[in-house]
């Protein structure tokens, strides 16, 4: 999640520039970093009722 986020606010801040190449990223890209993000948020229980959860016994 650290590399995703970085990336946004390095992106974000960032002056605008005139774009040449692709504008938008490919649907296969998409599907791979939404596969990352949650195989990640998975591991380290990111997100809903994860927590609470884990308390519960």
């Amino acid at each position: 999640m650290l590399p995703l986020g970085t990336w946004l606010c390095l992106r974000t801040l960032r002056p605008v520039r005139q774009r040449t190449g692709a504008g938008e990223p490919s649907a296969p890209a998409l599907a791979a970093l939404a596969l990352t993000v949650g195989v990640v948020g998975g591991i380290y229980r990111i997100g809903g009722w994860a927590w609470p959860a884990a308390q519960v016994d």
